[in-house]
């Protein structure tokens, strides 16, 4: 959910949300990489982002006075809860959802149109 209301920090707001992505991806090759057998597949992006707003929120061990390994809290996260090598079969077909059966009334809920471009 996207939280600005001006342009500028829905740029800055989604630059944010990409760059972080982006670093946790980093993170899960840095584990694949340093662990033999360990498949990429196996990575849960979960797992990996409450791992990292943990270390966030608890703010512990931010600084090491030893050099740093490859593999961090994060990593150790990660493969301490790795997926199953094969995914568990399905046992019921996938279905779609029933409609709401709640309807959307017309004069009740005005809608105003906001239009936005952003360029990158």
């Amino acid at each position: 959910m996207l939280r600005s209301r001006s342009v500028p920090g829905l740029e800055q707001e989604i630059f944010a949300l990409l760059t972080a992505y982006q670093a946790l991806i980093r993170a899960a090759g840095d584990v694949t990489i340093a662990s033999e057998g360990v498949s990429a597949q196996r990575v849960s992006f979960t797992v990996l982002f409450q791992a990292a707003a943990d270390q966030i929120i608890a703010a512990r061990g931010i600084t090491a006075a030893d050099p740093v390994p490859l593999i961090g809290t994060i990593g150790r996260a990660v493969l301490d809860n790795l997926l199953p090598e094969h995914p568990r079969w399905r046992v019921r077909a996938r279905f779609r959802k029933s409609a709401s059966r709640y309807g959307f009334k017309r004069g009740d809920h005005p809608r105003t149109v906001q239009a936005y471009t952003l360029d990158t």
